[in-house]
């Protein structure tokens, strides 16, 4: 092309032409995107900054996702509190029904004169101790009180026929051996509460909120007792005294080896976990076998967490009960005799161990107990023939360990190993997870599972157990000077040589459980008749599956999670919206037992409370989600403006560039006849040929 010559004036006007089709080709280009700056190349700076704004713009878009959500978990949360507040006011009915119903709804001033005008003296706020006794001149005397009333001192009556009611208000005390001590007959004590805090409580002591003592006969109804202290009990008899109480369930005690319900004259020999304690306490070794069993854990470790309490070695009579089945009563009076051996009962035990890779795949020869016979010496028990004897500390006698796993068979405690609903039976293999097998399946379950012990004694509800530990601790032996636990006790036939024994009789006359010599003094107690609690349980528990079901997306603000919610594309903005555990249990709603007028109001109150609690989480929830709420219009907003800002950046105007490709192409049109009158030049050379 270089050989090829242009005028001037065409050459102009093509590079013209070219010009305005390069115009053209920028103006459709925007036309057709609606942008007018397309690329880096077209404008970096607005470019780069309107790629920025989007950027920005879709994140925040995501994040508008997210606390969709996070409203959406809020409103599960807030829509299930007011099904579950709904839930409290209907229980709060139903305790209100029955307090109507039991006749017992006249205010404490009213029924303090009713009681005035039967007889009663009063005793006032500030009284003492003596005071008290002052009022005691004689028997048969009536007292009521007329306010809460804080001790100076213990209190303690030797006269009979002494009627003392609370008219529901509280005895309180801190210190002293004893809050109230009574040696008299025809002591009767009802509807008050005591609260008592000692430190003076021991293991060979009887220390309690209420002692019966010297051949004492007391009866107690509609009591409510709470101790707190190491070996401080509830209710306590000694010296062959008598005690009914209507029921043992508004029992609380806080402290080591304390007993709701404490038998001190038969009380140590027959409880194989104080007589185990005793042993470490006395002994003072640093690992004798009851130290061991005391925190033994079988086949792992030692681990005192398994069950709800501790390893201990069985006391006599929790030996022959667990491995025969049988009536210790029948046990000799001398220092050998039969056990009365339940044949059947023992080949299941038996029958059990030998299903197990443990090292005590049969019992041994002799199990001792720790129930001491003489100095130096201590009940055992022959497996072979169901004898009982005595052996020498250092003979090496095997030992196994016992635990007492109350209250366990029950929703949430073990489980069947194979998610069955099959009962707990006597011989089944009980495993560390907390679940239990029949024997026969062990093999099933001992190449991922532990096992623990037997199951050698279970309640007549089937909720509670002793569970028998696998492994021989060894040989007792140890120090002849630590083994003097001359206090220990045990029985003898028909007991002519110990005097006369105290009774407990828990439940009343028509369903007692009596608390002497060949029972254990920690055990149970009747089922009170009080006020029927069903309906009020069966809300509750209705109450606490709405919360566990309150759950959105994995997370439940009324379990005590927390769910995070960002609000910026960094995430150095956002909100904590924090959970709290509403269940029942979280909430105060602690009373499972409706044994009295007062337990009745006690729940009442605390439904009060909860329904409180409720309504104020629900205001912090509420509060929650204004926040996300504007928030998320906030974010919505910004989007637009940062969107906006974008395109003003980047977008084109159309109406402006429309203008231009009508006038580019009329340039071109131009373009293309001023070409061609600068070409008609040449045209004319040509016509000379």
């Amino acid at each position: 092309m270089a050989n090829i010559s242009l005028t001037a004036s065409m050459r102009s006007n093509l590079l013209s032409l070219q010009k305005t089709n390069s115009l053209m080709d920028l103006t459709q280009e925007r036309l057709s995107t609606g942008k007018k700056v397309n690329s880096a190349i077209d404008n970096p700076s607005s470019f780069y900054t309107a790629r920025s704004l989007n950027n920005r713009a879709n994140d925040l878009d995501a994040l508008l996702d997210s606390m969709g959500q996070g409203i959406q978990t809020i409103k599960a949360a807030t829509t299930a509190i007011e099904t579950a507040t709904s839930f409290l006011e209907q229980a709060k009915a139903v305790a209100t029904q029955v307090l109507d119903e039991s006749g017992n709804s006249l205010s404490k001033e009213d029924k303090l004169q009713d009681l005035i005008d039967d007889g009663y003296e009063v005793i006032s706020a500030g009284a003492s101790a003596d005071d008290i006794k002052q009022m005691i001149t004689n028997g048969a005397t009536k007292l009521v009180l007329a306010e809460d009333l804080v001790l100076d001192a213990p209190l303690e009556i030797s006269e009979s026929d002494i009627i003392i009611n609370g008219n529901g208000n509280k005895i309180s005390y801190s210190g002293g051996d004893n809050l109230l001590k009574f040696t008299g007959t025809g002591v009767e004590l009802s509807n008050i509460k005591i609260e008592y805090t000692s430190n003076n409580g021991a293991i060979y002591g009887s220390t309690g909120a209420i002692l019966a003592s010297n051949g004492a006969e007391i009866t107690l109804s509609d009591i409510t007792i709470k101790t707190s202290g190491d070996y401080v009990h509830g209710v306590v008899a000694e010296g062959g005294s008598q005690i009914t109480l209507d029921s043992a369930k508004n029992i609380s005690t806080n402290g080591e080896l304390a007993r709701k319900v404490f038998n001190a004259d038969a009380a140590v020999a027959y409880d194989g976990e104080m007589n185990t304690k005793l042993l470490v306490t006395q002994t003072e070794a640093d690992t004798p076998a009851a130290d061991a069993a005391y925190n033994y854990y079988v086949v792992s470790e030692r681990d005192a967490n398994f069950g709800k309490g501790t390893w201990y070695l069985p006391s006599i009579d929790e030996l022959a009960d667990g491995l025969y089945g049988t009536d210790i009563s029948q046990i000799g009076d001398s220092y050998v005799g039969t056990a009365g051996a339940d044949v059947e009962h023992f080949n299941t035990i038996n029958t059990a161990l030998g299903k197990l890779d443990a090292d005590g795949e049969q019992l041994a020869t002799y199990v001792w107990s720790s129930s001491e016979y003489f100095y130096g010496s201590s009940w055992d028990l022959g497996t072979n023939n169901g004898h009982r004897g005595y052996d020498d500390k250092y003979e090496a006698s095997s030992v196994r360990s016992f635990q007492l796993l109350e209250n366990c068979f029950t929703d949430g405690g073990a489980k069947p190993a194979d998610g069955s609903n099959a009962t707990p039976k006597i011989g089944d293999i009980m495993y560390s997870d907390f679940t239990y097998s029949s024997a026969d399946d062990y093999d099933t379950y001992k190449g991922n599972k532990t096992a623990v012990g037997i199951i050698v004694s279970l309640s007549e509800d089937g909720s509670s157990a002793k569970i028998m530990s696998l492994k021989s601790l060894g040989d007792l032996a140890w120090s002849d000077s630590k083994t003097d636990i001359s206090r220990m006790k045990d029985f003898t036939g028909d007991g002519s040589d110990w005097g006369t024994f105290s009774t407990i009789t828990v439940g009343g006359s028509e369903n007692p459980v009596v608390f002497s010599l060949r029972r254990d003094a920690g055990g149970g107690e009747a089922p009170a008749d009080g006020y029927d609690i069903s309906q009020y349980q069966k809300i509750l528990n209705q109450y606490d599956d709405l919360i566990d079901d309150a759950k959105y997306k994995g997370v439940n603000l009324l379990k005590n999670e927390t769910l995070k919610i960002k609000f910026n594309e960094t995430g150095n903005s956002f909100l904590d919206v924090v959970g709290k555990d509403i269940s029942a249990a979280n909430i105060g709603l602690t009373t499972t037992e409706w044994a009295t007028v007062e337990d009745i109001s006690r729940s009442i109150g605390e439904l009060t409370s909860a329904i409180n609690q409720l309504r104020a989480f629900s205001g912090e929830l509420g509060n929650n989600y204004s926040i996300v709420m504007n928030r998320q219009d906030f974010t919505e907003n910004l989007i637009n403006i940062l969107t906006e800002g974008a395109d003003k950046l980047t977008l084109a105007d159309m109406n402006e560039e429309s203008a231009n490709m009508l006038a580019l192409q009329t340039r071109q049109q131009l373009a293309i006849n001023a070409l061609s009158l600068a070409s008609q030049a040449s045209q004319g050379v040509l016509k000379l040929f």
